[in-house]
């Protein structure tokens, strides 16, 4: 019942959206969701890989989109972490290290 209510308010507050997907449970989940709700045509998938992304959380964004009928756009993001790992060096005289750079992405 409240999946009901949420995707009513949904489609009450939102017509089109863009749903990040990393091919993970949570970014499917979401986009099953949003394409049920708003309507395949109302919604699109990006996906931004970087050198921390899996080839097979690629392949899968790319697969989850086709099996659920949703344009996937892929914007990879290596340029701009490698520009905010330069920055972060510049500002705190040391290189960011792996965790970090992970959630960078």
């Amino acid at each position: 019942m409240r999946a009901r209510r949420f995707a009513a308010a949904l489609r009450h507050h939102l017509w089109r959206t863009v749903v990040g997907c990393s091919g993970g449970i949570d970014s499917g989940v979401v986009l099953a969701f949003a394409a049920r709700a708003l309507g395949l045509q109302n919604v699109k998938a990006i996906g931004r890989p970087s050198a921390y992304s899996s080839g097979g959380g690629v392949s899968d964004s790319v697969e989850l989109c086709r099996r659920r009928g949703v344009e996937l756009i892929i914007h990879p993001i290596a340029e701009m972490v490698a520009a905010e790992q330069r920055q972060f060096e510049k500002c705190f005289g040391e290189q960011m290290r792996r965790l970090a750079l992970e959630n960078l992405q």
